[in-house]
């Protein structure tokens, strides 16, 4: 299953690369979901299969691509909201109930960010500059780092960015630019 998802990775970057459209690309079923870090070497693509499961593809330059499958997946709980949240960093990310269509992240200065959404995936940048953000850019940036200091450091980042994000509000619209949820980005664990 990764290997096929892999092929759709590789094929969304360089159609992303070359300048040409992402949207009609699909291989063995998976299609392309919403991005972080469009037209950068970095950041996550979303994917969906036929089947019903889902990924996440953390992309990073000059490395492996990293990908959690989630079988029949992530499972969808739009009771609380309209949204699910499926990651925290590098971005707000997650899958919206069908009858959303567009989510915004209000930032501390109430400046709307308008999340890319593609068949009811959502990624919106977040770009704290968290102190964590740094130190894992800076343990990086070294090389030498092993790789128990690089995870613990990705877990501080995850840690502050689900904080930060329990001060932010998120807003999400119908089709008829209806707010369907106005309230904290993250409750909770989710």
């Amino acid at each position: 299953m990764v290997d096929k998802l892999m092929v759709l990775v590789e094929a969304y970057r360089a159609a992303e690369t070359a300048g040409t459209s992402t949207r009609t690309i699909s291989h063995a079923g998976w299609h392309p979901g919403a991005r972080l870090g469009a037209n950068t070497p970095d950041g996550e693509l979303l994917a969906y299969n036929d089947s019903g499961d889902e990924a996440s593809c953390v992309l990073r330059a000059g490395q492996r691509t990293l990908c959690n499958v989630h079988v029949g997946g992530h499972g969808r709980d739009f009771t609380e909201r309209p949204y699910t949240v499926w990651s925290v960093s590098p971005g707000l990310t997650g899958a919206l109930a069908p009858h959303a269509v567009k989510l915004e992240l209000i930032g501390d200065d109430e400046t709307a960010i308008p999340a890319d959404v593609v068949a009811h995936t959502f990624a919106v940048e977040t770009a704290f500059g968290l102190p964590s953000e740094r130190r894992l850019s800076e343990l990086r940036a070294t090389g030498t780092a092993s790789k128990h200091d690089e995870v613990t450091a990705v877990w501080e980042v995850i840690d502050e960015a689900r904080e930060k994000l329990r001060e932010l509000t998120v807003r999400v619209y119908d089709n008829t630019d209806t707010v369907l949820y106005e309230g904290p980005a993250l409750t909770g664990d989710k």
